[in-house]
């Protein structure tokens, strides 16, 4: 059993071993072997639908809330019957009333000590005073966990459109035709831990004109000349700065210098490009992929 496809599937999809090893054909004593089972495409092909269908699914805010504010509550009243034993010492000192009960005891001491009209106990000014700390820390609360919830909006958002982008940096990367290892595997993990370590901490906004604004910070990031950087200019930038990239192909060729094969890849149009891309796992075949898209951009 492979011993990589299996640390990545117990830990990227969250799998136990067992679900692990049924990919595996097994021996006549029932032990998994290394070569894969008839079905094993078709029970990855549903493992990754489920986990990507668990990442689309909306955020439930309202349940969020909800637990958000009963957590809220329990919190405030625990807080302001701290504040009224502190108040009123001799009202529940074992501390074993709660809520409606330690209001019934203060109520009570207060008639008791002042010979106050039950009626006009809400009038007294410790009982304002309390009401006032129990109003204020609830709507401190209320904006915290409305803070809460707009992070994990946010979060959610940006997973989504980091997913588009992502696509977006690796064409626009492999177009350019960087020099990767001849190891397929490899180069793929090379181009992953660069797109991935390089752009996230960036953000995208795409523009009427289709082309994709960099932000940081949300600010416009500028190149050395003022003028705002796009896409493109990003990846070449930081690309430039890790790879060296062959040089472009003559207009009818991809590949190096020395390689004359005839470009006769055609894309109906860009999401065309990044479906050939994102389906094809040799980067080699992705730089040549690039390049015809280059090619046909430039009208070639």
């Amino acid at each position: 059993m492979s011993e990589l496809l299996n640390v990545l599937l117990q830990t990227a999809y969250n799998l136990p071993e067992s679900e692990v090893a049924a990919l595996y054909k097994a021996d006549e004593d029932g032990n998994a072997t290394t070569e894969f089972a008839d079905n094993a495409k078709e029970m990855l092909l549903r493992i990754d639908a489920e986990r990507v269908a668990k990442l689309s699914q909306k955020v439930d805010t309202t349940e969020l809330w909800n637990k958000a504010a009963q957590e809220t509550e329990a919190k405030v009243r625990a807080k302001i019957e701290k504040q009224i034993r502190l108040e009123f010492p001799t009202v529940d000192p074992e501390g074993k009333l709660k809520g409606d009960e330690l209001f019934k005891a203060v109520k009570a001491e207060q008639l008791k000590q002042a010979q106050y009209d039950p009626e006009k106990v809400k009038t007294t000014q410790e009982y304002r005073a309390l009401e006032e700390l129990a109003k204020q820390q609830l709507e401190e609360k209320d904006l915290e966990v409305a803070k809460r919830i707009q992070d994990i909006e946010s979060n959610f958002q940006k997973q989504q459109q980091w997913g588009e982008m992502s696509k977006a940096i690796r064409a626009e990367f492999m177009g350019m035709g960087p020099v990767l290892p001849s190891d397929v595997n490899k180069a793929a993990r090379q181009v992953d831990d660069f797109v991935n370590s390089k752009f996230q901490e960036y953000e995208y906004q795409r523009q009427d004109d289709g082309r994709v604004l960099i932000m940081k910070g949300g600010v416009r990031v500028n190149n050395a000349h003022g003028n705002a950087m796009y896409l493109s200019d990003l990846v070449k930038s930081i690309g430039e700065q890790y790879y060296d990239f062959l040089k472009q192909p003559p207009a009818g060729n991809a590949g190096n210098e020395n390689d004359q094969r005839a470009v006769r890849i055609r894309f109906n149009n860009e999401d065309d490009f990044l479906r050939q891309l994102d389906a094809e796992k040799d980067p080699t075949k992705q730089a040549a992929l690039g390049a015809a898209w280059e090619l046909q951009q430039q009208g070639s």
